[in-house]
């Protein structure tokens, strides 16, 4: 029996040096997609659970404001306290002063703004010493929309109201910005005072 034959193609030279450049070239540009969307994707995800982060500690800080403004006593806004006289028709403050009773019968003062006049932390300032509520990096602009002793909207001689305030909050999370996702994010609840008395 003799050995058994094999026809091979006369033509068996292997992909060229042209050929072979392209395929790579080609290779190279799909896997550089591929991973660009794949950090992209990172990078989105990144963003979005710091904004998320940072709306959470917003959101706390803005829940223990609007729980002690409840049962407040008196407000102070622009240097002021309101009282029966002293009218507002929704005017807007970057900061508040006012007093409550704490969770162990004492009488507190506390003070609440942000670290910077153009935004920054919000800050508590209790018994003279200043603490931040939200991380370090967090960038917001904290407004508190007071209005009280009002009969009908924009008119400040009405029916005497208990205060009530807006807690207004705008802020992004800078961390972001090297990544690209700096979506603003709004947060917002009103509080109308339980202890209703008015001083003068």
């Amino acid at each position: 029996m003799g050995k058994p034959r094999f026809n091979m193609p006369e033509n068996n030279n292997g992909f060229t040096l042209v050929e072979t450049v392209v395929a790579m070239t080609l290779f190279v540009m799909i896997v550089s997609a591929v991973m660009s969307l794949f950090l992209r994707s990172v990078q989105s995800e990144r963003g979005i659970a710091g904004n998320g982060s940072t709306i959470g500690s917003v959101s706390l800080a803005i829940e223990e404001m609007a729980r002690e403004m409840r049962t407040a006593s008196s407000f102070t806004v622009g240097g002021q306290q309101l009282t029966s006289s002293y009218h507002q028709c929704g005017n807007a403050y970057n900061a508040i002063t006012f007093s409550y009773v704490n969770g162990f019968g004492a009488d507190t003062t506390v003070t609440y703004n942000t670290s910077s006049p153009n935004g920054g932390q919000i800050m508590q300032t209790l018994n003279g010493k200043s603490l931040p509520m939200t991380p370090a990096g967090t960038s917001v602009n904290l407004q508190f929309i007071v209005r009280n002793n009002t009969g009908t909207l924009g008119n400040c001689t009405g029916d005497q109201l208990p205060p009530r305030i807006t807690i207004a909050v705008r802020g992004i999370n800078p961390a972001n910005a090297s990544i690209g996702f700096t979506a603003p994010f709004d947060l917002e609840t009103t509080v109308s005072q339980r202890l209703y008395y008015y001083q003068g």
